[in-house]
């Protein structure tokens, strides 16, 4: 099995080959095209360069990779991270390192943060462990936090944890809106989502609201709360995802009625006849030419019609 990366080892490694070449560090970050204190703390084993980074630096000192990470594996050369050998041993790894010893929002020499490895091994219960701690899973300007979370939420929405709404919050307080920048996360999630046993879930989402944090100027911080999700978000993302099961919650929790136009737009675009139909089925009968008004329903019950729906322009 292969050792582990000693970032320290490595960082006075390099700090030795620099000496002998009479370079500074700030050379080597306009090198690497990386900050100069991001040098600094890669040096200091606070950090580790990433892979790419690694490979250069090896070129500009003329050495092998192995040379430079000072490893040599068993089999084929591959470099575990101490992330991904602390995963391998399961939960009776913290009982030889405490958490707040570690700083297991540090990207490794891959880029990655331990929760990422948590997720691969499918540890829920290191998972839990790690939630229920309050451990920060990543550095508040981790390049790479929004997929991070967002692979965390998936993660305890798929294990069916008692996390998610949690989890989403958080996101959504740290980011300001539950946009999920990787489509494909998202879809998934969202999928999830549609099952009935988050129903729980879905309803906190639509009906809690999130405190954000406002910074104006260096000394006051002013915080607004807005909602997890914004009803006309909702709409778009039950019409984008085809999610029936949500659009019933959406249906039991909103006054949906004022949504006819954006319902019967989106949903026509988006091919989710199915779901119009059940809009549809939720509206009363016997609304009162008022109620009519307010719904706009000429507009979109002909746009209906224009688009050859005619059983649902019917009903």
């Amino acid at each position: 099995m292969p050792e582990v990366v000693d970032n320290e080892k490595v960082g006075k490694l390099i700090k030795q080959y620099l000496k002998e070449r009479n370079m500074t560090q700030e050379a080597l970050a306009n090198r690497l095209s990386i900050s100069k204190s991001a040098v600094s703390q890669n040096l200091n084993g606070k950090s580790s360069f990433d892979i790419q980074n690694l490979m250069k630096i090896a070129e500009i000192f003329n050495v092998s990779l192995d040379t430079l990470l000072q490893q040599k594996s068993s089999k084929d050369h591959a470099v575990v991270s101490e992330y991904e050998r602390f995963v391998r041993q399961g939960m009776k790894a913290f009982d030889e390192v405490k958490l707040d010893q570690m700083h297991i929002g540090t990207p490794d020499l891959y880029g990655k943060v331990l929760i990422e490895y948590v997720i691969e091994y499918e540890n829920v219960e290191m998972f839990k462990h790690l939630i229920e701690h309050n451990v920060p899973f990543y550095q508040e300007h981790h390049h790479n936090a929004r997929h991070v979370h967002a692979l965390v939420i998936h993660f305890s929405l798929e294990k069916k944890t008692e996390h998610a709404i949690r989890l989403i919050k958080m996101y959504v307080s740290t980011f300001e809106s539950f946009g999920i920048p990787n489509a494909d996360i998202e879809e998934k999630i969202y999928k999830l989502l549609e099952q009935p046993t988050h129903s729980e879930v879905l309803r906190n989402m639509m009906e809690d609201k999130v405190a954000i944090k406002i910074k104006m100027f260096k000394a006051l911080n002013l915080q607004r709360h807005r909602q997890v999700i914004k009803q006309k978000e909702w709409i778009t993302k039950i019409a984008q995802f085809k999610l029936r099961h949500v659009l019933g919650i959406y249906i039991d929790h909103y006054e949906s009625r004022r949504d006819y136009g954006r319902v019967t737009d989106l949903f026509l675009v988006h091919e989710f006849t199915d779901g119009m139909k059940q809009y549809l089925d939720a509206v009363p009968n016997n609304l009162s030419d008022l109620e009519k008004m307010i719904m706009a329903t000429q507009g979109p019950t002909l746009k209906l019609a224009d688009e050859n729906q005619f059983e649902l322009f019917k009903q």
